[in-house]
């Protein structure tokens, strides 16, 4: 609590990461395409758009990161509520997942990955992390019990449970 080192990045940093952020796309960015399996965007268009040339690709992300905005029906999803028990009645029982557009979609996962890349995140953070993350949570959670228990000291853990957080919010 005591040291002189600052964990957040000044104004400075921030300025040129969110320039390099936003620097024109090529051909090596676009290759991060999503797999040829991954949900068609609400009209319909798969990821299989990979046969549209990567050079077209790439000026067309460049003029939506141009204009600052994507066209305003890239923008639009669908939710669809999928049953997690057969026969489910109760709405605790269905969970609602949105889809985005591919375009959209493969678009963000270009700005994430530059993104992490440019910033440092603290090892203890679980979020914007490409791992297993609940594999990952357990397997510390049961070295800290068992390191704890082994050591006999005591350990204080608070765990929080958004499973109901959503639930007073419109789904509208």
């Amino acid at each position: 609590m005591t040291q002189n080192k600052t964990t957040a990045p000044g104004k400075r940093a921030a300025r040129q990461i969110m320039g390099e952020l936003w620097t024109p796309m090529s051909l090596d960015d676009i290759r991060t395409f999503p797999a040829n399996t991954t949900a068609s965007d609400p009209d319909g268009m798969t990821a299989r758009m990979r046969k549209i040339p990567l050079d077209l690709l790439v000026r067309v992300y460049n003029l939506i990161m141009w204009c600052g905005s994507a066209p305003s029906f890239l923008l639009e999803s669908v939710t669809t509520l999928i049953s997690i028990k057969s026969k489910a009645r109760e709405p605790t029982y269905f969970w609602p997942i949105t889809i985005s557009s591919v375009w959209i979609r493969t678009l963000h996962k270009i700005l994430a990955g530059r993104l992490v890349r440019k910033i440092e995140l603290d090892q203890r953070q679980r979020a914007f992390r490409q791992t297993d993350r609940c594999s990952d949570n357990i397997f510390l959670l049961d070295l800290m019990l068992r390191m704890h228990h082994s050591r006999k000291k005591p350990l204080y853990i608070a765990l929080l449970d958004i499973a109901k957080a959503f639930d007073s919010l419109t789904h509208k």
